[in-house]
């Protein structure tokens, strides 16, 4: 299956609902960057939803950056966003030591997410106007006011 991302309504059109499949993406970013599994895995997944958030852009003229820097062995992972859905990115440590959990999954949160923000900015141009939007993002500070729970 190529790589797709679908986009639409429900709820008569109050909630907008992003589906992708983005294996192909994630196996080329493997490629190019020769990345052991743990770092293909937290490359892919931002991959992943910088696609979806570049999608949410209104117009051809933005594009967003996200910035990962979990002060872990993978580094930093930065990815471009753009309108249209394609992105670029790359890993600090595309070689990082890879990492199993008990269950014997990949344990990305503890390569590359030790202490960790979510950093970025949207860049737009309108007319002759340019400008940036920054934006953060600290998971912590956000699961100590909502509950989370696994299924």
């Amino acid at each position: 299956m190529k790589d797709q991302l679908v986009k639409a309504l429900v709820c008569q059109g109050r909630v907008r609902v992003y589906l992708v499949h983005t294996t192909q993406m994630v196996q080329e970013a493997h490629e190019r960057f020769d990345t052991h599994p743990t770092a293909s895995a937290a490359l892919g997944r931002t991959l992943t939803v910088g696609s979806m958030m570049g999608a949410m852009l209104k117009s051809e003229k933005e594009m967003l950056t996200i910035t990962i820097n979990g002060h872990g062995p993978i580094g930093t992972i930065m990815v471009d966003a753009y309108p249209d859905g394609s992105v670029r990115g790359f890993v600090s440590d595309p070689h990082v030591e890879d990492a199993f959990k008990d269950n014997g999954k990949l344990g990305c949160r503890c390569r590359s997410w030790n202490q960790w923000n979510i950093n970025g900015h949207k860049r737009f141009t309108y007319g002759k106007k340019t400008g940036q939007e920054p934006w953060s993002y600290n998971p912590v500070k956000l699961a100590m006011i909502l509950p989370i729970t696994s299924h």
